[in-house]
Parts: C-alpha cells; structure tokens; sequence
C-alpha cells in the first residue's frame, strides 16, 4: 500500500490526522506505516523529519527517523507494545527542524541555478541538503570557473532575494522532466510521486524535498567554501 505523502503539497503543513495502518521492526527499529504523512522520509539529499505521533489512546511517541522503503512511509518511534491497525493517528511533524531543513535545501536549489546561469558549462551533479554540511557539487568544463565567480554570485545572490521570487513545487511526469532535465531523469526514483521545484524564472529542478516559499527567507545564505577536485567542483553553503 502506497502512504499518501501530503507533504508534497504544503511544506507549511505540519500536524494532520490519519489513520494506522502497519506496524513492524527492521534493523532500524520499530516502525509504524500511515494512510498518509505529513512527515519527510530521508531522501535526495534532505534529512527527515522529526515529531511526534499521538496514536488513539496511547501517549504521544517521538519519530526518531522516518525512511522511504517499497512506496511507504517508515516512522521509527521508541517500542510501543500495543498498535491496532485502523486506529487514529494525530501527526505533528518538529516545524522549526522542518523550516531549517527547507531553508537548505531551497539554499542550495538556488545556488546551483546562480551558477548554471553564470557559468555556462557548469552541470550540477549531485546536492547534499544536511545543515551544517551541505554542498552543491558541478561537473562539466566549466566548473572550474566557479572560484572565479564568487563575489559575483553573492552580488547576483543578495539581489534575487531581496526581490522576494518565490518558489513553486508542482506534481509532474518522467516525460517532462527528462524534456527540462534530461541529465537527471535516470535518476527519478519510480516508486515516487514526479516532482518540480520552480524559483523565480529559473529553469525547474525535478524534487521531492520541502522548500521554502519565497527567496527572502535566505537572506543569511552564505558560500563558506568551494574546492576542487578530480572532476567535480563543490560549493559548500550555510543558511
């Protein structure tokens, strides 16, 4: 059974109610599967969210982790003893760690766009979204003109968000992506919901991950460092 991820839809919806519908224990832990979730599952370079589950009469249990496995959604809580299938679910996913996580993964969204546009045959690879670590990494014959660049990104950078563009997510299909992204559509896992991510008049980005809703919440967006090595470029971000 397919979990409904309603958190495609509003990065902003953080509590809902559903339904239990599984239960069970991998190498991680238990976990519990739900009709639907407001929860992220670690992927595409984005850590999960954290919160709580109210379930029917039980006390709230912590979601340590929530993972993505075979079309569902996996929250891993500390061992409940009891859990009915059908029984209601209250969801509250941490809002301030899911703000931070939308922050930096916008952050870097937005950085690679700056350098596409700014450098023509700089092609970007691959995105890791974790606060405190998170880089946006190039290939291609441009990348290593982007040290070159960097006071003209945080220039062209400072300008756009102080403009406030702001940031749409849509549903989409294998077709079209490979149509806007053709270097990333092998990568579109088929077990998920195809997805764009639109900044301003930036070119779309196929994504499944929350963002944020317009520029001028990165206003503290700053490049720390960028290195480069055998074939690839990576510019390290914090926001």
């Amino acid at each position: 059974m397919k979990t409904n991820l309603l958190y495609l839809d509003d990065t902003y919806l953080t509590e809902q109610c559903t339904t239990l519908v599984d239960s069970g224990i991998d190498e991680r832990g238990q976990f519990l599967v739900l009709d639907s979730t407001v929860f992220y599952p670690q992927g595409g370079g984005q850590p999960s969210d954290v919160g709580t589950l109210h379930i029917g009469e039980l006390a709230s249990h912590k979601v340590n982790h929530v993972s993505f496995v075979e079309s569902t959604v996996r929250h891993y809580v500390d061992p409940i003893e009891l859990v009915v299938q059908g029984t209601p679910v209250q969801m509250k996913v941490d809002i301030d760690q899911r703000l931070v996580h939308a922050r930096t993964h916008t952050a870097g969204h937005f950085l690679a766009h700056l350098i596409e546009e700014l450098v023509k045959d700089a092609i970007p690879q691959k995105g890791h979204h974790f606060p405190g670590g998170a880089y946006v990494q190039f290939v291609g014959a441009g990348r290593s003109e982007i040290p070159e660049i960097v006071s003209e990104l945080n220039s062209r950078g400072r300008s756009e968000i102080e403009a406030g563009r702001e940031i749409h997510a849509r549903l989409s299909t294998y077709d079209e992506i490979a149509f806007l992204r053709p270097n990333f559509a092998p990568l579109i896992p088929k077990d998920k919901p195809s997805r764009i991510v639109t900044i301003g008049d930036y070119k779309p980005f196929p994504c499944g991950g929350t963002h944020v809703a317009n520029l001028s919440d990165l206003r503290d967006l700053k490049i720390v460092k960028i290195a480069a090595k055998k074939d690839a470029t990576t510019v390290r971000y914090e926001v």
